[in-house]
């Protein structure tokens, strides 16, 4: 409809008129308060509510066929392909710290539609967070971003295509409880993994991890300054994770030189990760070619429960590691470690792995 009647040159082009029209429309950001209304009354605004710009991601991407070369790099190079499918998605982002506003700008930017939510009625806006904004106004960025504070509303995840769980949302959380245990086409996935994926695309790039108790801040630290000062180099090191910087701001830069056909931003990604994290689903989609266990103590019992849950959450780090590259594990030492507690890590490594082994023949079976 948008060049009906028009005289265009060539199928390319008209398709370039559509996407214009469809990436200019100003997305919608008001918030209806559904909270007295009945379900079934509620399901049916938000699908009002959700229908133009859903429509609007339908036919923009129709038109990436023909701008694909977006997603390549300029200079000629042998094009990266981004491990990325939420593009024209649903996806909602619980929990809108630190981490779930860096998911936020990397979902969008990656093409998906926002919905961000808190419990907290006094959180900033999405809409307002200049970060997300300047990650909206992209090229190829999606064309719905909204924000719900306040008591979650089912049927936003109902709707999800994707859920991304900051590292403070406990899996016991009603609605992802809910959203993991249903079948359905709703993915379950921790900041950490969705941001891994981009990270995962750049093969060339070293991952080191670290997690434990105590010290893993320190280690971080420590190797980002090793690496980029070891003696002739000129390394670019990201060192992040749940210490500073999110890994979707690490994520978000190299989509930006991806973008720009640029290099690489960083030779080596230092990631510290907590056992929130590891608990999270996607945790076995994380690749590293070496992994530390810096200390472990109890810690964190009031969410994880007991002492061998906690030190199986520490233990998935070494899950990651890069058999292709012979990978690197760097164990608690023995003086000053409860030695109940090394063996309940050495236990836990053995069960992920055997778990591992399981569902890999599982899946060959399938295929």
């Amino acid at each position: 409809g948008d060049v009906r009647g028009a005289r265009v040159a060539s199928l390319p082009e008209a398709m370039a008129q559509v996407a214009t029209r469809a990436w200019t429309m100003p997305p919608v950001g008001a918030r209806q308060d559904l909270s007295r209304v009945s379900g079934a009354a509620r399901r049916q605004l938000w699908r009002d509510q959700t229908q133009m710009p859903r429509h609007r991601v339908v036919c923009a991407r129709v038109t990436r066929a023909w701008t694909a070369c977006a997603w390549t790099t300029a200079t000629g190079e042998t094009p990266v392909y981004l491990n990325s499918d939420v593009r024209g998605k649903h996806v909602v982002v619980v929990g809108l710290g630190k981490s779930g506003r860096a998911a936020a700008c990397l979902a969008i930017e990656l093409g998906a539609n926002v919905v961000g939510v808190d419990v907290n009625e006094k959180c900033a806006r999405l809409e307002n967070d200049a970060s997300v904004l300047k990650s909206a106004s992209q090229k190829n960025a999606g064309a719905y971003l909204r924000t719900e504070l306040g008591a979650h509303l089912k049927s936003t995840f109902f709707e999800a295509d994707f859920i991304v769980l900051s590292p403070g949302v406990p899996l016991t959380h009603p609605l992802v409880a809910s959203a993991m245990a249903q079948p359905s086409n709703t993915e379950v996935i921790s900041e950490l993994a969705f941001a891994a994926r981009i990270v995962e695309s750049f093969k060339n790039v070293r991952k080191i991890a670290v997690t434990g108790t105590n010290g893993k801040s320190t280690i971080c630290c420590f190797c980002g300054q090793f690496l980029k000062n070891v003696a002739g180099s000129d390394n670019k090191v990201f060192v992040g994770g749940n210490y500073g910087v999110p890994l979707s701001i690490c994520a978000l830069d190299f989509l930006s030189h991806h973008r720009d056909g640029k290099p690489p931003p960083y030779k080596y990604v230092v990631c510290e990760l907590s056992s929130y994290q590891l608990e999270h689903p996607g945790w076995r989609e994380l690749k590293f070619d070496a992994a530390c266990v810096s200390s472990l103590s109890p810690d964190h019992l009031e969410r994880h429960g007991d002492m061998r849950t906690y030190v199986t959450m520490k233990a998935r780090v070494f899950g990651g590691l890069r058999a292709d590259r012979g990978g690197l594990a760097v164990m608690p030492s023995e003086l000053g470690t409860d030695k109940r507690a090394l063996a309940m890590l050495r236990e836990a490594i053995d069960s992920n792995e055997t778990e591992t082994e399981n569902e890999n023949e599982n899946e060959n079976e399938n295929e």
